[in-house]
């Protein structure tokens, strides 16, 4: 059942995960769609960790960087504490790098570079952050990794879980009393349980941006110190050993910005982005490259269809159907993404389909939202209308008394298109 928090968040649905904090899709009083985290009460009641997500919560309502995205709202609600977000409709940049390995598609090098400079560019706004008295609010995303990067189906990047990262390292790290969280995108730095800065940050996007040029995990391990100590004292691999196509150049720069010691690293994300640029112009644009708007559409053909049916139950506010959307997409296994342009070429056949089915739909006095098709069973709501379309036509003969069966409805034909062939 539903409960209401600060007035005017409805909760629908607990999300999965593992963190301490729980996420919820919700919605606003005026029906629009966006996540809750809830830092239960457990934790809320302990002034020092509320004081920690209080204070980075407030600085990321205050951002407005499009690269991030939006904390809304942030305030206690009777024994727990709440931070609202925007519900960024896309798919985080681990599971496009998982998807991309799976099925043979390697992220080509300037829409690598454009993914890294993009998330560059956002984080370092939230660095320098500053209030309108000109005080200084800057953030630094104390567990940055492709897990807490979005991709949107237009080829945007946004950054999550800004306000709540490194407030939830420190609670679960002090609880714990060891080093807590993901850590195979920590900085040396951090793994030496040192405060990050932005350096820090940098050489996290230098490990995402080694990945996505090899297609290769750089500090995947299995035990946690054999992760750490790999970050704190192994030597990169150049990225080239990989990847025959990325230039000398591309190669100094990615372990420039992932040398061990933070004074050696390019001094902040912006210094890095610009770089990145600069490599991007170089190379040109590949002709064989694809675009991430197009990879993402290959990729994930599947959710992304799914996300649109999240979207129209949202803008009818029909709550069922948003609950039923998030479910396929938080919770189902994924399905196999497009192998091959004959694949890609079937799927587009699939969703003119689902359109024409829309519009023979909406011409039988059915409304697209329907329970028929907000699930994405199309062939239901075409059996549905061929039942229809045989109980009229048996009453019109019953009705004729044996005569010749009269022609079906027009809004119908298209069904008998093919029986009228035979």
């Amino acid at each position: 059942m539903s409960r209401t928090i600060l007035n005017r968040y409805e909760l629908l649905l607990k999300l999965p995960g593992d963190q301490p904090e729980h996420r919820w899709l919700a919605r606003t009083d005026r029906g629009a769609a966006v996540r809750v985290i809830e830092i239960p009460s457990g934790i809320a009641h302990e002034k020092e960790y509320l004081r920690l997500y209080h204070g980075y919560s407030r600085r990321a309502v205050l951002l407005g960087h499009p690269g991030v995205a939006s904390t809304l709202e942030s305030n206690v609600d009777g024994d727990a504490y709440y931070v609202v977000t925007e519900l960024v409709r896309g798919e985080t940049l681990e599971d496009v790098l998982e998807r991309a390995s799976q099925f043979n598609r390697r992220v080509d090098l300037v829409t690598a570079l454009e993914i890294v400079s993009q998330i560059a560019e956002a984080l370092h706004a939230a660095h320098i952050n500053q209030d309108t008295s000109g005080k200084a609010r800057g953030v630094i995303h104390g567990e940055l990794g492709p897990d807490r990067v979005m991709v949107t189906y237009d080829g945007s990047l946004k950054v999550i879980d800004l306000p709540i990262a490194t407030a939830s390292r420190s609670v679960r790290t002090s609880r714990e009393g060891t080093m807590a969280g993901r850590l195979d995108y920590l900085s040396p730095e951090q793994c030496m349980g040192e405060t990050p800065d932005a350096r820090s940050n940098v050489f996290t996007l230098g490990v995402m941006l080694w990945e996505l040029l090899t297609g290769q995990r750089l500090y995947g391990r299995g035990d946690a110190f054999d992760v750490m100590q790999a970050i704190c004292d192994e030597p990169p691999t150049p990225p080239s050993r990989y990847n025959s196509d990325i230039p000398p150049f591309l190669d100094a720069l990615a372990l420039k910005v992932l040398t061990k010691k933070p004074e050696s690293r390019l001094g902040d994300c912006l210094q890095f982005a610009r770089s990145l640029r600069n490599v991007a112009s170089r190379l040109g644009d590949s002709p064989e490259g694809l675009q991430l708007e197009l990879l993402m559409i290959e990729l994930f053909s599947d959710r992304a269809a799914t996300w649109k049916t999240l979207e129209r139950a949202e803008k009818s506010g029909d709550v069922i159907h948003m609950e039923r959307a998030a479910r396929q997409l938080f919770f189902s296994a994924p399905v196999k993404a497009p192998s091959s342009r004959q694949d890609l070429a079937a799927t587009a056949e699939m969703d003119a389909a689902d359109e024409f089915a829309v519009q023979a739909l909406r011409s039988n006095g059915l409304d697209e939202s329907s329970d028929l098709v907000m699930d994405g069973a199309i062939e239901d709501a075409l059996s549905f209308l061929d039942s229809e379309l045989s109980s009229a036509s048996e009453a019109s003969w019953d009705a004729s008394a044996g005569n010749s069966a009269p022609s079906a409805p027009t809004s119908c034909l298209l069904y008998t298109s093919d029986a009228a062939d035979d």
